[in-house]
């Protein structure tokens, strides 16, 4: 198992999970809204969210108490490909991201960021995850996963899962790797030793997302239908299904600080592409929404689970970093193109950042 990124848990905690949504305080970790009419989550300061002003090019909402400006990210390398990245994972224990373009990974030496290797795939990556001494990788126009070895890059399996697999995520307890099967409503697990499937989890319409708590064993799935999926982690039993107003789509979750974030979807006003929302995963209680002031895209974690990343879908060239105990945006980045993936060392703290329409990776200085 990578060190550093994903952490081994101890005796498993909150096993009994309930059906129904708990609306409480969060252990003074974040601070839980009511529950609001039609099921929507109330900005963490009422009537505040969105009453929002512009002042020169830094944006100002009262909901983050004041005026958080757009400022140069601090680059600390760029990497150019023969091609336009898609997808990107970061290994903290070997020192290599592995990023997926054109129709290959590349892994990439995160000390001096020069490139070590290239390994032909079958198609386009989507998703990748690294864990139990493996990298999974789903791509674009096939139902299978590759499985390489993290050290010497082979290609060690091809896994036929369901219909168009995406998300992925790594169990090291139960040494399997979950996937979202999109267009089957399906989560496949897969033993890593045998590569073989073990399971089938039919879950919510049209799966995206996916990740797992490993010490609470809970593992969450974004369902772009409309909902998330609970999972219980050993038994693979369906626990809970909570009900999401808009569509669900990228989806991270943290070990360490006990939360899985969402983004979500809508191109019907009013809606809440803007915000980050996220669930305690030791209660299943939803935490208000974080308005980050741009539509909500690929999201990543910290080493600290405490900070999330959160890139601007929505076509500016913009990073947010927003700290989940205040629930405020601390930093806006520009990094001089659409972001579409983003991956953080979690021992360096480096953060790399895919942008779209380019053949660059741009590694960002911790923050």
């Amino acid at each position: 198992m990578a060190r550093g990124r994903v952490v081994s848990p101890g005796a498993a905690q909150h096993d009994d999970r309930s059906s129904a949504l708990a609306d409480r305080p969060l252990a003074g970790r974040w601070k839980s809204a009511g529950r609001p009419a039609r099921g929507r989550i109330q900005p963490m300061i009422r009537g505040a969210s969105r009453r929002v002003r512009f002042c020169g090019f830094a944006l100002c909402a009262l909901v983050f108490g004041g005026c958080t400006s757009v400022v140069p990210a601090g680059t600390a390398a760029t990497i150019t490909l023969p091609g336009a990245p898609t997808a990107i994972a970061v290994d903290s224990e070997t020192r290599t991201a592995w990023i997926g373009f054109d129709r290959s990974v590349s892994v990439v030496d995160t000390a001096d960021r020069s490139v070590l290797a290239s390994i032909a795939l079958d198609g386009v990556p989507i998703a990748i995850a690294i864990g139990l001494g493996r990298v999974f990788i789903t791509y674009a126009d096939s139902d299978n996963i590759a499985v390489l070895d993290l050290h010497d890059r082979s290609v060690r399996a091809t896994v036929a899962v369901g219909r168009d697999p995406g998300g992925l995520a790594v169990d090291p307890v139960t040494s399997t790797v979950w996937v979202v099967n999109t267009m089957a409503d399906t989560v496949s697990v897969i033993d890593v030793d045998s590569a073989s499937v073990v399971a089938t989890i039919l879950v919510g319409t049209r799966p995206r997302g996916i990740g797992i708590d490993t010490r609470a064993r809970v593992a969450y799935v974004a369902n772009y239908g409309g909902s998330l999926s609970v999972v219980n982690a050993d038994t693979r039993a369906v626990t809970s299904t909570i009900p999401v107003d808009e569509s669900p789509m990228d989806l991270v979750v943290s070990t360490e600080g006990h939360a899985a974030c969402y983004s979500t979807y809508s191109d019907l006003p009013p809606n809440d592409n803007t915000k980050v929302h996220c669930v305690d995963s030791t209660s299943n209680a939803r935490i208000a929404g974080i308005d980050v002031g741009h539509v909500v895209g690929a999201l990543a974690f910290d080493g600290t689970g405490r900070t999330v990343y959160v890139a601007d879908r929505g076509g500016g060239n913009r990073v947010s970093v927003v700290d989940l105990s205040t629930g405020t945006v601390t930093k806006r980045l520009d990094v001089g193109a659409k972001p579409i993936a983003i991956a953080v060392d979690s021992a360096s703290g480096a953060t790399y950042v895919v942008k779209n329409g380019t053949d660059m990776v741009s590694v960002l200085d911790p923050q």
